[in-house]
């Protein structure tokens, strides 16, 4: 299936009145189906980006334009991170450590999101 053709199947899945569970059915296999595609173009990309790293590489350079655009690799730095459950445990280990860690932590509620995966025990919505 292409992506116009999913794309219109969607637009008319309310119009077409489906029960629920047939709508569902449809957008997830939709949505699996179109998941397959972007991951066959990840591979492509990946190969894509792997040639010009090559050519970069053979080039001896760290830029390249050109008139479809410009490929160029990034400064190298470091990303830190720390283990806040290891550190939560640490806290509770040495109490006064909560205190001088509090100004440092930050915390947000993240929602929960809709997760969809292949294969699933056929249910009635």
């Amino acid at each position: 299936m292409d992506a116009q053709t999913a794309l219109e199947q969607l637009a008319t899945i309310y119009d077409r009145e489906l029960q629920p569970a047939e709508a569902a059915a449809e957008a997830m296999t939709i949505y699996l189906e179109m998941g397959e595609r972007i991951a066959e173009l990840d591979v492509i990309r990946a190969s894509a980006k792997q040639v010009l790293a090559d050519v970069l590489a053979e080039i001896g350079a760290d830029r390249l334009e050109t008139a479809a655009g410009t490929a160029y690799v990034t400064a190298p730095s470091i990303r830190s991170s720390y283990d806040a459950k290891g550190l939560d445990n640490l806290k509770v280990a040495i109490p006064s450590l909560a205190l001088l860690l509090a100004p440092y932590r930050t915390e947000r509620e993240i929602a929960g999101t809709l997760t969809i995966r292949a294969g699933g025990r056929a249910k009635e919505v």
